[in-house]
């Protein structure tokens, strides 16, 4: 009896874990994707939706990612302190986040919303460094199904985009002008997102004048994601 209680533990445990890496796919789809098209409408005059507005669905939609994240760390962080502290971090970031983009004050100051924009962006940078690791150590230390697998390995295919995006929003608050024109610093995270998913995708960058240090940083992401497909397929196929 106790056996066929572990099994059905072990079985709904897995199950949601499937459920979880699948929420977390789509979501950050839709996060990283929802900007950079949607930007490219406004900017082509192809609808009515304006920058605020665009800005507020993209807030709703990281407050669901990272409600998805969360959930998804709680089905391997034994440690509850562990898991409380990420829940605080993430919280945190999205607060000072949230408030630096919607406060007319801190967005007419240059200088504390590129300070504000580097908390957040370095405390998010960890965390999805911490839940990178997490799925990595799931999915190549454990063995599982095939389609476990494939939904595990894409969730870490786009973790790879979504660190170096990070890098680059890092960079580019620490060195203002260097991403993004300093007047321009409220599209640095798209700006950013885009040079990490077309590199993500090797597709020529949409953008003529990439500072090269950027440029380096977008060959390591290149190697480094070229790398982990020829990991995963070996993987797969030493099962």
């Amino acid at each position: 009896m106790d056996i066929l209680d572990n099994n059905s533990q072990g079985e709904s445990l897995s199950r949601r874990k499937r459920f979880y890496y699948v929420a977390l796919l789509v979501f950050q789809i839709l996060v990283v994707f929802w900007p950079m098209m949607t930007v490219e409408l406004i900017v082509q005059g192809r609808t009515s939706m304006n920058f605020d507005t665009m800005g507020m669905i993209e807030n709703v939609l990281v407050l669901v990612l990272i409600i998805v994240n969360i959930l998804f760390l709680k089905q391997f962080v034994g440690n509850k302190w562990v898991f409380l502290v990420i829940c605080l971090i993430y919280a945190v970031s999205f607060i000072v986040s949230t408030v630096a983009h919607i406060s007319p004050t801190i967005r007419a100051d240059a200088s504390l919303l590129r300070k504000m924009n580097l908390f957040s962006f370095f405390t998010i940078f960890w965390c999805l460094c911490y839940t990178f690791y997490v799925a990595v150590k799931d999915i190549f230390r454990y063995k599982h199904d095939l389609v476990y697998s494939l939904v595990g390995a894409a969730n870490i295919f786009l973790l790879i985009g979504s660190i170096f995006g990070f890098i680059i929003n890092i960079v580019g608050s620490v060195f203002p002008g260097m991403v993004v024109p300093v007047d321009q610093v409220m599209v640095l995270d798209t700006h950013s997102n885009t040079l990490a998913y077309y590199t993500l995708a090797s597709i020529d960058l949409p953008f003529d004048n990439v500072n090269p240090f950027i440029r380096n940083i977008l060959v390591i992401e290149s190697i480094f994601s070229h790398l982990f497909v020829v990991m995963i397929i070996g993987r797969l196929l030493s099962k």
